[in-house]
């Protein structure tokens, strides 16, 4: 594979974990920094006998990408944000463009 090749689909990967990001913050109503399992859903509704108005919270289950992991603790779900995907996708990519600049020098020299 090219360095061009594995530039192109790094950055494709990359623009599609910060899309994901965008369309989940858009979802959640609020920029989404730190990863969400849940969400809550507040319904104002008045009540009939003191005539007050009523929050009534529901949680929703889901998951919604941040642009940090939820979760201090270690364990797997502390990938699951955009800075250490995008990361992880960036430090692998530029890794695999350094082992083939050197390969294409050893084939030269040779």
């Amino acid at each position: 594979m090219s360095n061009k090749t594995i530039i192109v689909i790094s950055l494709l990967l990359i623009a599609i974990v910060i899309g994901k990001w965008i369309f989940d913050s858009i979802d959640y109503n609020e920029t989404l920094i730190f990863s969400r399992e849940k969400k809550a859903i507040v319904t104002k509704s008045t009540d009939d006998l003191f005539g007050t108005e009523v929050e009534t919270t529901e949680w929703v289950d889901g998951f919604w990408l941040g642009l940090l992991p939820g979760e201090d603790k270690i364990s797997s779900g502390i990938l699951f944000g955009v800075v250490p995907i995008a990361s992880i996708i960036a430090f692998s990519s530029i890794i695999i463009i350094i082992i083939n600049r050197k390969r294409k020098q050893s084939r030269n020299k040779l």
